[in-house]
């Protein structure tokens, strides 16, 4: 017989001691697979979490939280994930998030929750067994967005600006089929520009590019090798936007610093 694990004998006894709780929120049923603790991120780093399901309900979507002091309180990371095929026990489901800033550090945890059906029924959780360390990753978001249209526009750096490493920036939330200038430079010069701040300046470089039709922009790209360590760029993208206070709104700026 396959011995019974501690994850398991837990969900047993959760499940058990449900039966006499107000319906509310409950551990069991529920149970996370990875991570589940001692794991290093870095922030920008894309995790797959994974769980499954041990006891089956009338799921209609899952929350997962974190926790910077190993929880509570627990902070909403995504919520309202949909459920994507069968909801049996046994079955396996997983999102894939960005490690942010504000998680750094090393009592962080995670909390999935499956929000059941019918409304005021139980809630089932799960946490990560222990801590997790998140340590801050080479790209720093300098705030300076501008609204637009669609409010604030996102811009993320991930990579880890090694010599020869696969990087990218991304660009979110922009107004759509626009055109986007990125500038680049190599000091944070914060100068007033078009009813906002640009960052990069004294500016290096301008490179032009265009907005799809979600008001996003990929930039996949190889860092190059041979640079010295500590390194500062600055990346901030502005973009054509009637509602801009000139015609024009900008997302974040990004520092990116070679490590």
């Amino acid at each position: 017989m396959k011995p019974v694990t501690m994850k398991l004998f837990r969900s047993w006894l959760f499940a058990a001691l449900a039966m006499g709780v107000p319906a509310a929120s409950a551990s069991a049923h529920i149970g996370i697979n990875s991570p589940n603790g001692g794991e290093t991120f870095t922030v920008g780093e894309e995790v797959t979490i994974e769980w499954v399901v041990q006891i089956a309900h009338n799921t209609s979507n899952w929350d997962v939280w974190y926790s910077n002091t190993m929880g509570p309180p627990w902070q909403p990371w995504s919520m309202d994930i949909p459920t994507v095929g069968s909801i049996a026990v046994g079955t396996i489901h997983t999102t894939t998030l960005t490690i942010l800033p504000e998680q750094v550090g090393t009592t962080f945890r995670i909390r999935v929750r499956m929000d059941n059906d019918p409304s005021g029924a139980t809630d089932y959780f799960d946490v990560t067994d222990t801590a997790i360390t998140v340590v801050a990753g080479p790209w720093d978001n300098l705030g300076f967005a501008l609204a637009g249209t669609n409010g604030l526009a996102t811009f993320v750096g991930t990579g880890d600006l090694t010599g020869g490493s696969l990087n990218r920036i991304d660009l979110e939330n922009a107004q759509q089929s626009t055109l986007a200038v990125l500038f680049l430079g190599l000091a944070a010069g914060n100068a007033p520009f078009k009813g906002g701040t640009l960052v990069p300046v004294p500016v290096l470089l301008t490179v032009s590019f265009t907005t799809d039709a979600s008001g996003s922009i990929p930039v996949p790209f190889i860092w190059p090798t041979g640079l010295p360590s500590g390194i500062a760029f600055y990346f901030h993208y502005w973009f054509s936007d009637p509602a801009g206070p000139a015609g024009v709104a900008a997302s974040n700026a990004l520092k990116g610093t070679t490590p």
